[in-house]
């Protein structure tokens, strides 16, 4: 595999190979993402291959980055065409993919990149600490000489100078930070709120903190390392459970941060959106009628004329009991459908009603709830590992929303 004839330079050049957001759809982006456990391996592959001098690598979810001070630039240029081609499978048809800078543009791209002013969130602070890393991993197996040494060093140097003598960045923009107004978008205050944290990586933890400084309670961490799930949830005051848990963890919380150090996404967008279609809130937009929080929903179930079960036991306030051949749905409890019927209050006319089910169905997963009538039949999918439930409407008021669970 060769390289186009446009980079062709046959005097020592600083060069940077790479593909960023603006160049490369998420999927390329993943494919080129070099895991934290290869770096080293990576880094001591390229320093010594053909016409590379000092090389430094830059790998995370939006750019993956090789800047390279060459001896014989066409050289070194065709040597990191052959790893990416080896190692990641890269095609003559995707090298349009990745922007190649030489000389003053490279040098130019790495300040950029260093103060945050070609990030997807502009400005963000994180990048700075990307960058130093990347340095100290190449200069830690001896990939980084003097060349590279000067470049990254004032790259780092340069970036704080610019977030301390300017206004960029100045209300803390990061990931974490955007992550948060979009909480608060949807939600208003995150007070009570509910986390689930899906990874252990620096944005998700500043995230969760910068939540909990809303108000926000942390719920569950999620790694693909129990140990480092275990030590964020200590500090956080969370608990740990693992990836195959996360549709049942899931069910606990109001706000989910996904921020792993996998090259893959562990969370799509679709999977997402099924799991909101799945999970019954029985919430309004702002978050009232939360069932778990309604002073008036507790007087009324307390108070409520549920069904007596299939051994003429009454059920208890708070408890999910079994109807007459179904289940009591509770609106701060849970549903487990069974065969039959389940007993619900109607709020609109203040009495229990049964709303029939098809067919019988195992116990499933439990689902808050909240006032308001509750007409329930059919079926419905839900994350792998549960039982089919039925499907839910629900009235607030003068208001209506429809759910499946």
């Amino acid at each position: 595999m060769q390289l186009a004839p446009e980079v062709f330079v046959v005097e020592p050049t600083l060069m940077v190979i790479g593909l960023d957001h603006r160049t490369a759809p998420l999927a390329m982006r993943e494919r080129f993402f070099i895991a934290e456990s290869r770096r080293y391996e990576v880094l001591r592959h390229l320093s010594s291959a053909e016409g590379i001098e000092e090389v430094a690598v830059l790998s995370i979810p939006c750019r993956t980055e090789f800047l390279i001070w060459a001896s014989e630039p066409t050289l070194a240029a065709n040597s990191l065409l052959h790893f990416l081609g080896t190692e990641h499978g890269l095609k003559l048809t995707e090298w349009e993919h990745f922007f190649r800078l030489l000389d003053d543009a490279a040098l130019t791209h790495v300040f950029r990149v260093a103060a945050g002013l070609d990030s997807l969130v502009v400005g963000e602070r994180a990048i700075v600490s990307q960058v130093r890393d990347a340095w100290e991993k190449a200069r830690t197996v001896g990939a980084c000489g003097p060349f590279l040494n000067a470049v990254l060093g004032k790259a780092v140097e340069l970036a704080e100078v610019v977030h301390s003598q300017t206004g960029l960045g100045k209300d803390a923009v990061s990931f974490a930070s955007a992550a948060v107004q979009s909480a608060q978008q949807v939600f208003g205050s995150l007070e009570g709120r509910r986390l689930l944290l899906l990874g252990t990586s620096k944005t998700a933890e500043a995230s969760a903190r910068l939540m909990m400084g809303d108000g926000a309670s942390p719920v569950v961490v999620i790694d693909q390392s129990p140990q480092r799930a275990r030590e964020l949830a200590e500090s956080l005051g969370a608990s740990a459970a693992t990836l195959a848990e996360r549709w049942q963890s899931m069910l606990q919380a109001d706000i989910v941060i996904s921020a792993t150090g996998c090259p893959h996404v562990v969370l799509t967008r679709e999977e997402a959106e099924q799991h909101r279609r799945r999970r019954c809130s029985c919430r309004g937009k702002s978050g009232e009628n939360d069932g778990s929080r309604s002073p008036r929903l507790r007087q009324e179930i307390a108070g409520a004329r549920w069904g007596t079960d299939h051994r003429g036991a009454s059920p208890q306030p708070g408890r999910v009991m079994p109807a007459r051949t179904g289940f009591l749905y509770r609106g701060a409890g849970a549903v487990y459908p069974g065969a039959g019927s389940i007993a619900t209050r109607n709020h609109s006319t203040g009495h229990t009603e049964d709303c029939q089910l098809p067919r019988p169905r195992t116990q499933g997963t439990s689902r808050e709830g909240g006032t308001g009538a509750h007409e329930c039949s059919g079926d419905a999918l839900v994350p792998p590992g549960f039982a089919q439930h039925g499907a839910c409407r629900h009235h607030f008021g003068e208001k209506e929303a429809g759910a499946r669970w």
